[in-house]
């Protein structure tokens, strides 16, 4: 897998792109219509690792994946390339 992320975004919300130390790869989701409306899925695993009811910080997300981050971008401003 081949992952070009060409913008960091500081800022927090749905549809970011978190780039792990490990070279994995997750999205966080927004479902506005269930009770824990934010979903961290693994893009690497294709699986869901954690539902949030509130934004996670990136303490939260590096707890419930067990790796550091590297680096957080929006969706907008990434390509993904699977290879």
């Amino acid at each position: 897998m081949e992952v070009l992320l060409n913008r960091k975004d500081e800022k927090r919300q749905a549809g970011e792109l978190i780039y792990t130390k490990n070279k994995h790869l997750y999205a966080l989701f927004e479902d506005e219509d269930e009770r824990f409306s934010y979903l961290l899925v693994s893009l690497t695993e294709f699986k869901i690792i954690q539902y949030y009811d509130d934004l996670p910080t990136n303490d939260e997300i590096t707890f419930d994946i067990e790796e550091e981050i590297e680096s957080v971008h929006h969706h907008s401003q990434s390509k993904i390339t699977f290879a």
